[in-house]
This record gives C-alpha cells, structure tokens and sequence, in this order.
C-alpha cells in the first residue's frame, strides 16, 4: 500500500479521538490532491487535455468528471463525446480483448449471455463469466458507438429496447402503434415474426432501430411466411417513436443475426424461401438507414447453394457471405460485396465441421463455432488455428464485440449529439 493515512484505518474504528484527527488529515489530503490536478490542469492547453482524455477507457472519464468544472464540461460536450469514439479506438486495441457472446442452454433456446476475454498474444481464453443483461433471455444487436439494441421476443409481449452497458444505462422502446394498415382484419393464424437492425443515421445524427416484420401462418408448418408483404417499421432515437414505413415488394423469410450487419449506412438481412422444410436463401435483402430505401442484392454464384449456417459478417469492412455447401460442412467460403460485384476472399477446409455463428475479431482474425459449440480463432494471414479452450454450457447462437462510450441514450436528443462541432472555448475553468 501506498504510504498515506489510509494505512491507519484499523486503528480509527477503534478510537474515537485517532478517528477524528485522521478523517480531517485525510481530508486535507484529499483537497491537496484535488488542487495538484486543478494546478496541472491550469498548465496544459485545452486542446492537450481534449487530446488526453479522449484516448482514455469510459470508467477513468466518469471520475475524472470530478477533478474540475472544466474537465466536466469537457467530457460531457457533444464535441468530446464523438471525437472519444475516434481516438479511443483507433489509437487502442485492449477494446477488441473482449468478446460478447449468447448461449442457447436449453433446448426452448433460452439464452445467456458471457464475457470472454481473450490474451491476444497466444489467442487463449483468460477469463469467462456470465454477466447479467436488463431484460432476461434476450438476443443482442450490436453494438453501434457502444449502444445494444436488445430484443426479447415474447408471442404476447415483444420487448424491445436500447443499453449501454459501460454507463449503465438502459432505455425501454415505446410500444409500436403504427402497425401495416392493410393487413387482413381476420389474422388470428398469423404469427408476427420480426427481424431487426440497430445503426447511426450520419444524415440525421440518430440512432435507429429498423425492424421488417413478417408473417408466419401458423396452420402450415412448411410455412416461413405469408403472402402478406414484408412491412417496414423504423424508431428513432432522437424522438423516442416508431415510424411505418411501408411494405417490401416480395415476401421472404428472413435469417436473424447472428453478427453485427451494419455498413456504412446500411443493415443486411439474408433473406430465404422455405421447400420441403429446407431453407434455400436466395438473396441479401438491405436497408440503406440514410437514403430511406430498400434494396435485394443477388448472392454469389455458387456450384450448389449455401445451407443452414451460412451467414452475413462484416469482413474488411464490407458486407461479406460465408457459405457452407450441403454436406460438407468442413469447406466454408467467404464472399464480399462492394456494391456492384461480389468477390471471394477466403476459402478453407478445415479437419472439423463448421457450425456457423462467424464475427470478425480483430483486422485477420475471424472467430467461428465448430459441431462441438467450442469457439475457434482463425487468423486468415497464417490459416492457424486457434482453439478457445473455457467451461461452457449450451450452443453458441451469437458472438459480438464488447464497445464502450460516452454516448448517452437518455439524454440523447435533449442535449447529446455525436457530430457537434467543437466550441471555440470551454466556459468553465477549474
């Protein structure tokens, strides 16, 4: 320990008059350290201590917003907030150490969610624990500037909301009201079914949850849809509502995520017919959350179709495909899109079988799940493998990254902005 009075606090519980004498020399102490950060503050320009602090983890930010008036009002600016999301992760990779990652551990498909962090100089797994979410037994979709998008889909109930786990702050969507005004009065067999994406809007400076919603005829167990078309429901973080916003011209089935989607503007669904109780995807279906537009994008061209596991990851920064052909799951390829060609990436073949739920972790490394639910590393440089070794429970339905900032979903719109431009000068001082 240090050499401060803190050394003496058994001895203060014991005598009143010692404890008296020591509160008010710890007190002192502590305001003599204050006034040394006020002092050191006073000798650094402005735009240093902007600089500093921006590359600084969340939890040091929020104490450091005691230290003076002014490195208050600096971290709590707009201006601070989105230049942290820059320089934080770019000039740090602790960040990507962490991985978040969802556990069906029953057979209803109950989920838990775990940590795990990751020693990224020998790829093993250090630690894995669960960690509790808001809303129980919940898929999650992110993060985006450190933001989840949380849905727990209940047949009576859907709950959808937004958390920020590095502020502790959790916001609960209002309900939707603004359902399709042209679906059939009589839909007592119809199950709504909804697949979601969660990004910023740079044209607006909003966060939006983008929900298509389709229906499944529940008389038809070969059913994955109904002729009713595909509707479009948006929310807006800025103004805490739902929005219609019409419906998609042809009906599909679509897969739910199981990796963040969102690039540069635009969340992606792999959109499927169902034949024979089979799956056949057929096409990427994409809503670009700025343009106010939909589009269907055809898949690569394959010499057999993709199955069950085949997903969509962002790879390279692009949308990317990984597909497994029918049986052999052992092969898997990766495909990205640039908006007018696909091109593929990456193909292996592997001693163990695949089993989907890929993520890139870091810029050459991809994590996957072999048939055992055991989560691998590739590093797509070298084509090693790496094996995370952890006690587990249950089969891996998700895998995301674990972000942290500053931007706040309860006072965003009020007062919060991530693109506000910097103030010529503080007001506050210290």
């Amino acid at each position: 320990m240090a050499l401060s009075l803190e050394q003496y606090r058994d001895i203060r519980k014991e005598n009143p008059t010692i404890k008296n004498i020591l509160t008010k020399r710890i007190e002192s102490q502590r305001k003599k350290a204050l006034g040394f950060s006020i002092n050191i503050c006073n000798q650094i320009p402005e735009h240093l201590i902007i600089e500093i602090l921006s590359r600084l983890p969340v939890k040091a930010l929020l104490q450091f917003k005691s230290v003076c008036k002014l490195w208050y009002d600096i971290i709590k600016s707009s201006y601070f907030i989105s230049r942290h999301l820059r320089n934080y992760y770019d000039n740090n990779n602790n960040w990507r150490d962490c991985l978040i990652v969802q556990y069906a551990i029953t057979q209803a498909g109950e989920l838990n969610v775990y940590e795990l962090l990751i020693d990224d100089t020998k790829n093993r797994a250090l630690s894995y624990q669960a960690i509790e979410t808001p809303v129980y037994n919940t898929y999650m979709c992110g993060p985006c500037d450190g933001i989840y998008y949380l849905n727990c889909f209940s047949v009576n109930r859907p709950t959808r909301s937004l958390w920020n786990p590095s502020l502790d702050e959790f916001k609960a969507l209002p309900d939707i009201t603004c359902w399709n005004p042209n679906l059939p009065s009589d839909s007592t067999n119809m199950m709504c079914v909804e697949s979601y994406g969660f990004g910023y809007d740079y044209k607006t400076d909003d966060y939006t949850v983008i929900l298509i919603v389709y229906y499944i005829d529940t008389r038809d167990d070969n059913s994955e849809y109904t002729n009713n078309p595909l509707s479009i429901l948006i929310y807006s973080l800025r103004t805490n509502s739902w929005r219609y916003w019409g419906d998609m011209v042809n009906s599909y089935g679509l897969e739910w995520s199981k990796s963040y989607d969102f690039v540069n503007g635009c969340y992606y669904w792999l959109a499927y017919r169902k034949l024979n109780y089979v799956k056949n995807y057929e096409m990427i279906v994409s809503f670009d959350i700025s343009g106010d537009t939909y589009e269907e994008i055809r898949l690569p061209e394959f010499e057999s179709r993709p199955v069950l596991g085949s997903q969509l990851i962002v790879y390279q920064d692009s949308i990317a495909f990984v597909s497994l052909p029918p049986n052999d799951r052992t092969n898997f390829s990766i495909w990205t899109w640039n908006n007018v060609v696909w091109t593929q990436k990456l193909k292996m073949k592997l001693d163990f079988e695949v089993w989907g739920a890929f993520n890139q972790w870091r810029d050459n490394m991809l994590v996957f799940r072999e048939a055992r639910s055991k989560l691998v590393l590739l590093d797509t440089n070298t084509k090693e493998l790496f094996v995370l070794d952890y006690p587990r429970a249950g089969a891996c339905r998700n895998i995301c990254a674990y972000k942290e900032s500053l931007v706040s979903i309860n006072d965003f719109g009020k007062e919060i902005s991530v693109r506000e431009e910097k103030p010529d000068k503080f007001p506050s001082i210290c």
